[in-house]
């Protein structure tokens, strides 16, 4: 009873500030060509996120990074076009975290992997799975797997 009558300690503060938050956003798009002024409208929401992860995103080498950009300014962009129609993924991840490809983690599915930071390292891996395609659980199973084992990432 003493410490809240001191008048600097609150009876009910709500969870603590956290300032190493990492704020994330996904979503499956289902193509964002023809989205791409809805994209840009809805910038200044997203911008309150530090990762924004897209799935079904349908780009091909007809939509280049700097489309994608507007309105993102402080971000970068990475991309896994698929070859055919639908699918594929992309992030964008604030600049000032560092973002590295790193297309040596990514396994022969529809997944990007991209490392966060320099000294403690995150890696974030977006990822699509088609409908009806075991084979691709399999190997994100492994991707799992060598992430939690690598040395080099702990």
């Amino acid at each position: 009873m003493q410490l809240i009558t001191s008048g600097d300690i609150e009876p009910n503060p709500g969870p603590p500030e956290r300032e190493n938050v990492l704020r994330l956003c996904c979503q499956n798009v289902c193509s964002i060509n023809n989205k791409l002024g809805t994209l840009r409208s809805h910038a200044p929401e997203l911008a309150s996120h530090d990762v924004i992860g897209l799935t079904e995103t349908w780009l091909g080498a007809h939509v280049t990074d700097s489309e994608l950009q507007l309105g993102l300014d402080d971000y970068v962009w990475f991309r896994r076009d698929r070859d055919g129609r639908g699918g594929g993924v992309a992030c964008a991840v604030r600049a000032n975290l560092s973002p590295v490809h790193r297309p040596d983690l990514e396994p022969d599915c529809e997944a990007l992997a991209v490392q966060l930071g320099t000294e403690r390292r995150i890696i974030l891996v977006v990822v699509y799975r088609p409908p009806d395609v075991d084979a691709d659980i399999d190997k994100l199973v492994q991707l799992i797997r060598h992430l939690r084992n690598s040395r080099e990432l702990q």
